[in-house]
């Protein structure tokens, strides 16, 4: 038999403990990691890994506490080596300089390489008083009250920096394309053929819908 890993073994129980929260001790999900972790095989376990990952978008957000499943996920060989990436809300917050008051927040979500990575952590920079350690993280407190459901579903940072790197890419190749036509007619024909060609859409967070 193909024993399961400790690592599977304990992100199936947390999805045990997701699913019976969010849909029941009776749903088959939780049947399916049951019987994974009862018999220790590694097959059954990822058979139920698949069906969790495979589940429709509104069941994924009860599971995930309304956070979106990202449009793909990079591997680790693309973050570095690790054994897990996972998707992060990275909260940063900074003191405002002399001219206004209170916090500046950025609130993005992101893929970092993590091995059991805790629910939150928090990071404190060296040197930083107690006074603005407490304020700032008030602060970010609250603007996670506030914002929690369009945080949890923006593009993540990694993939939105990959479209504008294509959109760019593009872009360049364009420009080479049109600087083959010499003569001011050629290009102005160039760029109108151009205008007519499909682009990839730009990025603008604030636009996604949260459905």
């Amino acid at each position: 038999m193909n024993n399961i890993t400790i690592g599977m073994s304990n992100k199936l129980s947390e999805w045990r403990r997701r699913v019976r929260e969010a849909l029941g001790a009776n749903h088959y999900l939780l049947r399916s990691i049951d019987l994974a972790l009862t018999t220790g095989d590694r097959g059954h376990g990822q058979l139920s890994l698949d069906a969790i990952n495979g589940q429709p978008e509104p069941i994924w957000r009860k599971l995930m506490n309304s956070w979106s499943r990202p449009r793909w996920r990079p591997g680790a060989d693309e973050l570095g080596e690790a054994s897990n990436v996972e998707l992060v809300l990275d909260v940063t917050a900074r003191q405002a300089d002399e001219t206004s008051s209170g916090a500046v927040l950025d609130a993005v979500t992101d893929f970092r390489r993590r091995d059991d990575p805790p629910p939150v952590r928090i990071e404190i920079l060296e040197g930083t008083s107690k006074e603005a350690a407490v304020a700032l993280i008030r602060a970010a407190v609250e603007k996670l009250d506030q914002e929690w459901e369009h945080l949890t579903r923006q593009t993540p940072r990694f993939i939105a920096d990959m479209e504008d790197a294509q959109s760019h890419i593009a872009y360049l190749n364009e420009m080479d394309w049109l600087s083959a036509h010499s003569s001011p007619v050629e290009q102005k024909d160039a760029l109108s053929e151009l205008d007519s060609l499909p682009r990839l859409p730009a990025h603008h967070p604030e636009d996604e819908s949260p459905f």
